[in-house]
């Protein structure tokens, strides 16, 4: 009887500490809520409000309530032109995770902020603690979520960064290319175990959270978007480990787009010029010698220089841009980051604008201007259908609207 008693005692107590830390919890929450709801709150009473939910979830790592919480004093803070309240709130989550190893709300908070602000450094610290987890845990489907939005949330921004560098370095375009199929690999490793998870257990799915599972679905619906696009890159990125002449000519033609950048026509012909003889089906080279010819022989053209030499230069681009659609039908463009469809409708405005400048030199003496015209029309419509967004293609559209060829 004495044993029996002591037990209900000691589940009293149990129970009792439980319902204490609860209250003590929601208090450190209505606290920081106070703020919260406060919009002209000083940076010493949004640092003060941090802190109590650091408390509110030191009592109850797992409320859901208070990341909400957390996030919503961020975006306050945040709009308020509060500097350190990313830094603030990260410290908090880190805290939390650190103590509670299956913190799905919190994991879903971090991963959530980090990538907002393309910080991927961060990303990679929260995917590295989950695949930790993922050796050995009693929540494998959760942890499948969590790592596929981290992967999803990383691979944009790598994405970014080598889009970004395509005219600067070229050594940062392959390392991002490299990384970002290393990271859809990653991604779609954990896509096919979730898949396998849920046919094993048609319950899985709906006993996960919520929030989690859908953010996971459309991060990676997002990155997988366009399966052709993808394999283009998987292509480059095979060539690059395996064919040094394919390297050097990427790593060619980037140089090219930085020379081309600053004007430097002939250096950056002569790149693209090389990178052609180390891979002659290179048709990116190709193309940007197109937009080399037609730059500077526009520029030659509008400053009154040598007109017999513009006319040359045009002339040249107008072939190469055809020789590069021509060649699309059958061969890819490599450069990385650079979707077909946007490769294309840069091509077919630079032979837009070609045909449109070698109109204005001839200056009324042109003998073919229907054909001319009918290619005009015929290349800015292509331009204007691959990629509605295409400044020079608008440009050209709006021009043609209100002035006719």
């Amino acid at each position: 009887m004495r044993k029996i008693s002591l037990t209900v005692f000691a589940l009293f107590l149990l129970s009792g500490c439980g319902w204490l830390k609860g209250k003590a919890a929601d208090h450190y929450l209505s606290k920081a809520g106070k703020t919260i709801s406060n919009d002209a709150a000083s940076a010493a009473e949004i640092e003060t409000a941090y802190s109590y939910l650091a408390k509110s979830l030191e009592y109850d790592p797992s409320s859901a309530k208070a990341v909400a919480a957390l996030e919503k004093l961020t975006d306050s803070a945040s709009r308020a032109g509060n500097m350190n309240a990313f830094d603030l709130e990260m410290g908090v989550l880190k805290t939390v995770l650190d103590k509670t190893r299956y913190n799905w709300p919190a994991y879903l908070a971090a991963i959530n902020a980090v990538s907002v602000r393309g910080d991927v450094f961060s990303l990679s610290e929260l995917t590295v603690r989950l695949e930790a987890d993922a050796k050995d845990n009693a929540r494998p489907y959760e942890t499948a979520l969590a790592l596929a939005l981290c992967y999803s949330a990383a691979a944009p921004w790598v994405e970014s960064e080598g889009l970004l560098n395509l005219n600067k370095d070229p050594d940062i375009v392959v390392k991002d290319a490299v990384e970002y199929m290393r990271l859809l690999g990653r991604a779609g490793e954990m896509k096919k175990k979730l898949e396998n998870m849920e046919a094993a257990d048609p319950q899985a799915k709906q006993k996960a959270p919520q929030d989690l599972v859908s953010s996971a679905e459309v991060a990676l619906n997002d990155i997988f978007r366009n399966p052709v696009e993808t394999a283009r890159l998987g292509a480059t990125v095979a060539k690059l480990g395996k064919e040094p002449s394919f390297a050097k000519a990427l790593e060619l033609t980037v140089k090219g787009n930085a020379s081309l950048v600053k004007k430097e026509y002939a250096q950056a012909r002569a790149l693209y010029g090389s990178a052609l003889q180390h891979y002659p089906d290179f048709i990116d080279a190709t193309k940007q010698t197109a937009e080399v010819d037609f730059q500077e022989g526009a520029g030659l053209a509008l400053a009154g220089g040598d007109i017999k030499a513009a006319r040359q230069l045009l002339y040249n681009a107008y072939e190469a841009t055809d020789e590069v659609i021509e060649a699309t039908q059958n061969k890819p463009n490599w450069l990385p980051f650079m979707p077909r469809d946007k490769f294309l409708a840069d091509t077919y405005s630079v032979r837009a604008a070609v045909i449109s400048a070698i109109k204005s030199i001839k200056k009324g003496k042109l003998k073919n201007k229907a054909q001319l015209e009918k290619q005009f029309k015929i290349a800015l419509d292509e331009a204007v259908k691959l990629n509605p967004q295409g400044k020079l293609a608008r440009d050209l559209l709006e021009r043609y609207a209100k002035e006719g060829f």
